[in-house]
Order: C-alpha cells, then sequence, then structure tokens
C-alpha cells in the first residue's frame, strides 16, 4: 500500500479517471475498430497511468499498464488492425490493473501477478494481513471476466469464471460496486473562478464582522450615556443636550445596524450560492460508471445492446450523484435482464437486433431530470394485474378499478414482480421498490411511460440541490407543516358543496378537472389543537362552510389536501433525521422557520400513495388475516442429512411445517398422503431425482400450480434452463446459498 497519504490519495484520484477514459475507449472501439484518434488517445491514457504508477514505485502496476500500452502502440502504429480478440485482451488486462490500484489504494497487498501460457493475467494472489506477514498464496484468482452479473438486490459484482469454492477478497474486488460500501466522491475539481468569487465573499464578511464589532462598542457607549442620563434623572437633573445626543446615537446605530444586515445579507446569499456550485457535479461522473456494467451484463444474457448516454454535462448535487447510484443501476439491470428481448425475438417482431438503452439527463430551473430508456417489449399491464393479485398486492376487484397509470405504479411496490421464475438474482420483486425507495428518500419522483412492443422510459426527477429548498408553510389542527414549492400547483378556497364522490373518493372540480381530495389532519392524525393561538397565524378566518385546498402535483397526478390555513413561503435548510427515523411515512424531513420553530416537510409522493389506499376493502383485508394464521405445509426433499436439517430448522423458523424426504421417490409418496403447499427439492438423489420428481409432479392436473423450488449444486445455465422448462417456480444454488433467499422466494410463491 503507498504509504504516502496524499499520494495515495491523488494516485487514486487521477488512475480511477484514467481507467474510465479506458474503459469508455474500449467500448467505443468496439463499435469503430478504426478510430486512430480515439487509439492515440487511449495510449496517452495508458502512458500517464505508466508514469505515474512508476514514480510511486508501483512496479507490478507499471509492468501491466506497460503491456496495454504495447497493445495500443501496435495499432497506433498501424501496424495491426485492433481486433476484436485484441479488445477483449486489453478489456481483461485493464480489469488486472484496476484489481491492482484497488489493492495498492485501498490497503492490501497482492505480491504478484503471473501470466497464462496464453498470455492472459491470472493473478496469484499473496494477502498481506495486519502484521505484516504474507499469508500463503492459496487462491489463484482467474482474470476478472469480461461476463459480470449485477445482482438485483445488491448491485454486487459475480464472477462467472471463478470457481465457486474460491475466495475472492473484498479489497481485491475488480469492480468494486458494493451496495454496502455506498458510491462516495471524496474529491471535486473546482475551478479557480468560483474560488475566487468565494475568497471575495469571505473577504467582504470579514469587513463585515469588523463592522459588526464597532456597533458593539457604540452599544457600550450608549449605555454609558444612559446611564449618566437615569442617574442625573434620580436627581431630578434634566438635559435635554445630553438626551438629543443620546437620540443621535440610537438613531445612527439603528441605521449601521440596517446596513450590517443587509451587508451580512447579500454575503450569506453569495456563500450559499458559490458552495452550492462547488458541489454541483456533470452527470458524466456518474453515467461513467455505468458503461462497463451495462457492456458486461448484456454480453453474459448473450443480448446485443447499445448504451447511449446523452446529457452528461447537466450537474447536480454531489450528494444526489452519490444516492443515484443504486436506484439508476437497478434500472439498468432491470432494462436489461427484464425489458430488452434476446436477439432472435426482436428480429421476429421486425426491430433491428441491436437494441437501444438510453441514459439521459435534462436540467430545468428546479430540477434534475433522469430518464432510462430502452426499446424492448414494454409493460404487459395484463400480467401486472395478475401478478398484483396472485401476490395478494391488491384484490381483483381493486385492480380492475385502477387507471393504467396506477398499474404501472405497483411495479414499485415491495415483492412485486412479473418473473415466474425465481433465481439467486432475478424474480425477487426487490429491485424496483429500492429505486422508488431511494428517489423518495432524495425528495423526488419516479415515473414510468411504457408502449406494448415500442419499450419503457423511467423518469426520476430530483431537485439540483439537497441543502435548501423553497416551501409553502400550513397549519394544520394548530400544527405547523411544508410543503416543497416544487409539488405546489395552486391553492384554492373551497365550499362543503363543492365536494363529491367519484369511485370512492372524495372529489372536487376544478377548472374541469376532476381531483381528488384528503384531509391532511387525517391523514397525519392530528386532531387536538397545539398550545399555539390561531389567530396569531394570520390565515383567514374560519367558518364550518369553507376550506382551502392546496392542490400538490406528483409527476402528472393532481390531488388536493384540505389545509386550516397557509402561512408563508420561505427557502429553508432541510435538517435529515437520524439514523432511527431513516424512513418515516409522509415525511421527508424538518427544518428550522425564521422563528425559530421546528417545523416538519411533508413529502407529496407519500401522501399520493395514501390517496390510493383509501380504496382498499376491509373484508379483503380481514380475509387475508384470518388466511396467514394458518401454517403453510413444506415438503422437502433432501437425501442429505445435514443439508436436509439445516433447511428443515430455517422453513420452520420461518413458520412452516415441514415434511422431510430422503430422495424424490420418498416425497413422491409423502405429496399423496396430505395437502402440500410447496415443493423444496434438492435435484442429485438416489431413487428419483429433482427433475424426475418435478416431471412426476406436473404430470398430475391437481399439481400444475403446485409451487416448486429447486435448491441444488448445479449452478449452469444449461441446468436453470432445464429447470425451467421442466416446470419450477424458483432455482437457488447452493454454492451462494442465502436462507434469506429461500425464505423470500416461498413468501412470493405459497
Amino acid at each position: 500500500m503507498i504509504e504516502d497519504q496524499e499520494l495515495r490519495a491523488l494516485f487514486k484520484i487521477e488512475s480511477e479517471e484514467h481507467l474510465q477514459n479506458l474503459d469508455r475507449g474500449v467500448l467505443q472501439l468496439e463499435k469503430t475498430p478504426d478510430d486512430i484518434a480515439l487509439v492515440e488517445e487511449m495510449f496517452r491514457e495508458i502512458h500517464s497511468l505508466k508514469g505515474a504508477a512508476r514514480m510511486l514505485g508501483l512496479m507490478e502496476i507499471m509492468e501491466r499498464a506497460h503491456e496495454i500500452e504495447s497493445l495500443m502502440g501496435v495499432a497506433k502504429g498501424g501496424e495491426s488492425p485492433l481486433t476484436m480478440k485484441v479488445l477483449e485482451d486489453v478489456y481483461q488486462r485493464l480489469s488486472t490493473v484496476r484489481m491492482l490500484v484497488a489493492a495498492e489504494v485501498d490497503g492490501s497487498a497482492i505480491a504478484h501477478v503471473a501470466d497464462t501460457q496464453e498470455g492472459s493475467p491470472l493473478a496469484v494472489a499473496t494477502v498481506v494481513n495486519k502484521e505484516g506477514l504474507a499469508d500463503e498464496p492459496t487462491q489463484r484468482v482467474s482474470p476478472p471476466p469480461t461476463v459480470a452479473a449485477f445482482d438485483l438486490e445488491s448491485s454486487a459484482v459475480r464472477s462467472s469464471n471463478i470457481s465457486p469454492d474460491v475466495e475472492i477478497p473484498e479489497a481485491i474486488d475488480p469492480d468494486n460496486i458494493d451496495i454496502e460500501k455506498p458510491f462516495i466522491i471524496d474529491t471535486v475539481r473546482v475551478q479557480t473562478e468560483k474560488l475566487d468569487r468565494l475568497m471575495t465573499q469571505v473577504g467582504e464578511l470579514t469587513v463585515t464582522r469588523g463592522s459588526v464589532e464597532r456597533r458593539l462598542a457604540e452599544l457600550d457607549a450608549l449605555l454609558d450615556l444612559s446611564d449618566l442620563l437615569l442617574r442625573e434623572a434620580q436627581l431630578g437633573q434634566y438635559s435635554f443636550e445630553k438626551m438629543a445626543e443620546m437620540y443621535d446615537a440610537v438613531a445612527q446605530l439603528r441605521s449601521g445596524a440596517y446596513t450590517d444586515s443587509s451587508r451580512i445579507n447579500y454575503i450569506t446569499d453569495e456563500l450559499v450560492e458559490g458552495v452550492q456550485s462547488v458541489r454541483l457535479l456533470p452527470l458524466s461522473t456518474l453515467f461513467n460508471l455505468f458503461l462497463r456494467p451495462v457492456h458486461d451484463l448484456a454480453q453474459e444474457m448473450g443480448k446485443r445492446i447499445e448504451l447511449i448516454i446523452e446529457g452528461g454535462d447537466a450537474f447536480a448535487d454531489k450528494q444526489t450523484l452519490e444516492a443515484l447510484k443504486d436506484p439508476l443501476m437497478h434500472l439498468l439491470r432491470n432494462a436489461i435482464d427484464h425489458g430488452i428481448e434476446m436477439a432472435e425475438e426482436r428480429k421476429t417482431k421486425g426491430k433491428n437486433i441491436n437494441a437501444t438503452l438510453q441514459l439521459r439527463a435534462l436540467r430545468t430551473n428546479r430540477d434534475v431530470v433522469i430518464e432510462v430508456y430502452d426499446d424492448g417489449r414494454g409493460l404487459d399491464l395484463d400480467r401486472i394485474r395478475h401478478c398484483a393479485q396472485n401476490a395478494k398486492l391488491k384484490s381483483k376487484h381493486e385492480l380492475a378499478l385502477m387507471r393504467d397509470d396506477e398499474l404501472r405504479d405497483l411495479i414499485f411496490v415491495s415483492g412485486f414482480s412479473t418473473s415466474h421464475f425465481i433465481t439467486d438474482v432475478s424474480g425477487r420483486g426487490v429491485g424496483l421498490d429500492v429505486v422508488s425507495t431511494n428517489v423518495k428518500r432524495l425528495k423526488g419522483t419516479v415515473h414510468v411511460e411504457s408502449s406494448p412492443d415500442q419499450g419503457t422510459k423511467f423518469s426520476l426527477r430530483i431537485p439540483v440541490t439537497m441543502s435548501t429548498v423553497r416551501v409553502l408553510i400550513v397549519a394544520v389542527s394548530g400544527y405547523v407543516y411544508a410543503f416543497p414549492v416544487t409539488s405546489v400547483r395552486a391553492s384554492h378556497r373551497m365550499h362543503r358543496n363543492e365536494i363529491y364522490t367519484l369511485e370512492g373518493r372524495a372529489t372536487i372540480l376544478l377548472n374541469d378537472e376532476e381531483i381528488s381530495i384528503l384531509n391532511l389532519a387525517d391523514i397525519l392524525e392530528v386532531h387536538a389543537k397545539k398550545v399555539v393561538d390561531q389567530s396569531d397565524m394570520g390565515g383567514e378566518d374560519q367558518d364550518n362552510d369553507h376550506f382551502i385546498v392546496v392542490l400538490l402535483e406528483v409527476d402528472e397526478n393532481v390531488f388536493a389536501v384540505v389545509v386550516d390555513q397557509l402561512l408563508d413561503e420561505q427557502q429553508v435548510m432541510i435538517k435529515p433525521f437520524c439514523s432511527l427515523l431513516k424512513r418515516v411515512r409522509n415525511v421527508s424531513g424538518a427544518m428550522i422557520l425564521e422563528t425559530g420553530e421546528i417545523c416538519v416537510l411533508l413529502n407529496p409522493g407519500d401522501l399520493l400513495a395514501t390517496l390510493r389506499k383509501t380504496r382498499e376493502s376491509q373484508f379483503d383485508q380481514s380475509k387475508k388475516h384470518v388466511s396467514e394464521t394458518v401454517k403453510k405445509v413444506i415438503l422437502l426433499a433432501e437425501d442429505s442429512l445435514v443439508t436436509r436439517t439445516q433447511e428443515r430448522r430455517i422453513l420452520e423458523a420461518a413458520g412452516y411445517e415441514v415434511v422431510t424426504a430422503v430422495d424424490g421417490l420418498d416425497a413422491r409418496n409423502k405429496l399423496a398422503t396430505r395437502h402440500i403447499d410447496a415443493i423444496v427439492s434438492d435435484i442429485n438423489m438416489p431413487n428419483m431425482d429433482g427433475f424426475a420428481l418435478m416431471k412426476s409432479v406436473r404430470l398430475e392436473k391437481k399439481y400444475a400450480n403446485l409451487p416448486i423450488v429447486l435448491v441444488t449444486m448445479l449452478a449452469s445455465d444449461a441446468d436453470k434452463r432445464r429447470g425451467l422448462e421442466g416446470g419450477a417456480n424458483a432455482y437457488i444454488t447452493k454454492t451462494s446459498f442465502d436462507q434469506k433467499v429461500l425464505v423470500d422466494a416461498l413468501r412470493r410463491l405459497v
């Protein structure tokens, strides 16, 4: 590890920039291998990285960089064309360099990296422990694969070329993408012009501070004069000259205080704007991270996808970029995995076999809008309705009443998935729920549009900066709340006779638009009066026949909430909650108003979700509760006693009744003896294996919909395909076995 902390930080920044540019260059050269200008640019990038490594004595990195430089140099000199095989070699060597750089920067040392006979890098890792002693080089790490699978729930990178029994130390993860290790931008580059402006304002602030100190001296003199006048008054002596002198001093102090206040306000505004501009970073900082994962994932799934990035020069707050990485990775992963068809299917539909995946950013005055678009199969509303009913998210009656946009929004509900086949990384209904949750945490909104066989577009609307926001302050039952102005369309004074019922919801008609309405006091469950005098709030007079509504807009959905009074509009700084209150329903954060009072900022997105739940059937909820009190029965077929015992304990701890079987034949016999809600089976078993058991079960009509989960050591794509085609509902490999995966799968299926 680089011992000098400053040099280590600088090398981390510089090497990451070079590696990102090189990754992007390789992907572009796959499309335009004759682009000599791009080859020369990549040659300069790798040469600079080699030079930096040499200066720090990182000889292993320097040698690997030199190998890449040699490959690029041959193409640069026109001696040999850049074939796909050469680019693949460059790509793998870049992965090795990235691995070595991560080790040097993060603190784990890799002692040696040797070449295989074919010339591809093969790492033999000797990890140095905290005592400085080298552990035995017991693991050989295959070259980081061109194909990497991104887990839907964790965005973790899994190598498909690495043996299951080889454990790779986290410090040398080639792609270093882990949801447990958040994406953090450690440094930002600032234009000297911005720093100069900040320094100018700091200088102005220093001068103003001196002026305020003079006001304090003037106050002291004024107090002395008032003390003298007080003593003279006690003696019955009055001096009009001294009283006039005191009046002039007070007037001068008042004028100076106004001047200082005005200057401080101006300087503060300039400093806030300057600091915010320093924190604004181009979205390309984030977008460039996705080039390689999208390329690798598309290759793994056998799909031909062109990633188009637009609007990378739009700016957003550093904190916003850090929080957007996971939602965008989930959307891209979802588009590749579920949205985009295989080349054969696209050809049958008359589409270009090269699919388009677009990542686009647009900047407005108040927000940044990020769109993820794919020209795939689009959302199937009938299937969404069917899956939502099977998952008991909504009743059949409720689903029949829902509009198309409400149906599309169901894909963001936790536990929802249209995938009928569950594996370790797909079909578990987690990805898009993560997107919705993270975007709401950013005080933003997510909207989806889709057309059958035309594609799907997700639009994320996020505030440019999260530090300050302009809010509308309202009073409800004596409490003070705020809405972000960006979500407020208008406010109106209504009469109670204007309320009518439409589709089971209270509704008002404004400008020929039917708008659902909610009482904010009912949503927030605040009906008792706080010790605050309503007359001091400056609102309109209260009566029983009229009320005030605030029209809120979330994406294209408009609804109204009833409030008692409109109080003020302010620019405030949002204070995040502590970790114990990380996610509070209907609430985005808190703030301190100009009066010093604490005010809660409401989340319009959550309020809209509450509005949509007002139509739920109490009967359906009670029936669901009754059904959940009955234990489901799981038939467990596993020939290994240890594994069978472990899985039985896991299932019983999850609340299931478990019937065990020693092999497939035993399971088939026990299936006929009692009611079974699902089968969990191994594949390799004596007498009757898992495939044969599944085939035998599916031959009987009454078991056509019986959930079957395969838990096995067989992890190849061919085995998974065989399981899917044979009728399995879930396929979980023991090599990456996680009991939560098994329990989640059963809860979704049973």
